[in-house]
């Protein structure tokens, strides 16, 4: 049993075109965006040092290893399900599936919000570091909201042109930005080579300190793996394609973050590289590229943390004007939504629509006078790591309930039941992490930060219960709108 569509019922309605266009990206293409979406150099820059500060020190190296041992389970089910759901809406496709239509629903509506949130949060990040970038070159002060402005609307044009062209863009930045951190890593190893300890991935290092922090900002560094579904109405040969791309982006980001990582804790000695953490983590990376590269570095560094910024902010508003594009298709978002381009076949107005909110929430955010980095990316990056893990500990019980319930004996006992259930129960106890520790991660204690998880919640059930009744208004006018086989045949003898 396979299925392309679990909630289209809109699409195609009065001539309008709502097709993606198929076949225009290739696992290597999906490779690049997704990891792009991750943006290595970024999350080399913030999750590495604030990890180690924050989290078990030496001991993160392991912990990114870990990580990639977790995703690598979720993935299991994952790409099994992929064979059989075809769909630009991913997480609330696998839940429709698994769950029915209102679940679906609801987590269309989370998934969507995520990724709006993280939009805004990237690009509200990307105009700190290019504000910094330009006073730094030149002196001039140019205010943050016109560069997150004009990182949005970039992002908007790339998703107007396709997924093809976007994937040359973000290959061209990820290749950039992974060879000044394997230069940073080899520099680091010719110097440093004997100060390399496999202590680090000793179950005493990854397990000690503060453990459970570490293991979010390791997990945060993967955000976005699970886009390779996203665009699998896009691909080619999607029931093959999405789950090979699936293993290879987790596989190349756990070796990545767990060697850079590795590079990092060794290029001091002992608990130096804490402190060093601890003292400055905005300038980390910063000081092992000039310590072990040279002066030179810092400023080449400097351009590529902007490029990484943007080239994330490309790949995720990519993410969410497809789900968008799924609600419009559905019909729980108005339906002109799901209206593609007429000759580029991409979601042109979903991603419009995106670039108009996070331009607004952006507004919002300057006109309290908020901070780019200390107070729109904690509140927005916070929203979305909580959803990202609710999604997947859903997404992992519903897999699991499809392979039991709907398509029994299609796969291995380990693939269809065991896989699926651990990720589902793993995923669940982070998000009690995350929540629990909500406050450390976003960098706030205070009343508003508390409350930013019940706010999303909330949205969530207000959404479920929305989705509930249309669903039974459309049935009900659906049942008085068409005749039974038997009125049917009583109104022809008459």
């Amino acid at each position: 049993m396979s299925i392309t569509d679990i909630t289209d019922d809109t699409a195609g309605k009065k001539g309008n075109t709502t097709q993606l266009q198929k076949g225009s990206i290739g696992t290597p293409g999906i490779v690049f965006i997704v990891i792009a979406g991750a943006a290595p150099l970024t999350a080399m820059a913030g999750n590495v040092p604030l990890g180690m500060a924050l989290g078990n020190g030496t001991g993160l190296p392991g912990t990114y290893v870990l990580v990639g041992a977790l995703l690598l389970i979720f993935s299991v089910g994952y790409a099994a399900m992929s064979r059989h759901v075809v769909h630009a809406g991913a997480f609330n496709a696998y839940i429709g599936f698994g769950f029915g239509r209102t679940a679906g629903a609801v987590a269309a509506f989370v998934a969507a919000f995520a990724y709006n949130a993280s939009t805004t949060s990237l690009a509200a990040a990307f105009a700190f570091f290019t504000k910094s970038a330009i006073h730094d070159h030149t002196g001039l002060s140019v205010p943050w909201e016109v560069l997150a402005l004009a990182a949005v609307l970039v992002a908007g044009l790339m998703n107007l042109r396709g997924v093809g062209v976007s994937t040359s863009i973000l290959a061209t930045l990820m290749a950039l930005e992974l060879a000044m951190l394997f230069a940073i890593n080899v520099a680091i190893m010719m110097e440093r080579g004997p100060h390399f300890s496999p202590s680090v991935f000793e179950p005493g290092s990854v397990l000690g300190g503060g453990a459970a922090i570490a293991l979010l900002f390791g997990i945060l560094s993967f955000a976005g793996f699970e886009a390779t579904a996203v665009f699998s109405e896009e691909v080619r040969n999607p029931r093959r394609t999405v789950g090979r791309a699936t293993y290879v982006v987790v596989v190349l980001m756990a070796v990545f973050f767990s060697v850079s990582s590795w590079a990092a804790v060794s290029a001091y000695d002992g608990t130096d590289s804490v402190a060093t953490a601890r003292n400055d983590p905005g300038d980390f990376v910063f000081a092992l590229g000039r310590t072990y590269l040279g002066g030179w570095s810092v400023p080449v560094i400097s351009a590529l943390v902007v490029l990484s910024f943007i080239a994330s902010v490309i790949a995720v508003h990519n993410m969410a004007s497809r789900y968008m594009y799924s609600l419009g298709r559905s019909g729980l978002l108005p339906s002109w939504l799901a209206v593609t381009h007429h000759r580029l076949r991409t979601p042109h107005r979903a991603g419009s629509v995106q670039v108009l909110i996070s331009s607004a929430v952006l507004g919002l955010f300057a006109l309290i006078g908020a901070d780019p980095l200390t107070d729109v990316v904690p509140a927005l990056a916070g929203l979305f790591t909580i959803a990202f893990l609710g999604l997947m500990a859903a997404t992992s019980f519903a897999i699991l309930r499809t392979f039991v319930r709907k398509i029994p004996g299609q796969q291995g006992l380990w693939t269809t039941r065991v896989a699926p259930l651990v990720s589902g129960v793993l995923m669940t106890l982070t998000t009690c992490l995350v929540v629990v520790n909500y406050g450390v991660l976003v960098g706030s204690d205070s009343l508003f930060s508390r409350a930013l998880p019940a706010f999303l919640l909330t949205l969530a059930v207000a959404w479920g219960i929305h989705a509930h009744r249309r669903r039974e208004r459309r049935e009900a006018a659906h049942r008085f709108a068409i005749p039974s086989a038997e009125q049917d045949r009583n109104a022809k003898e008459l």
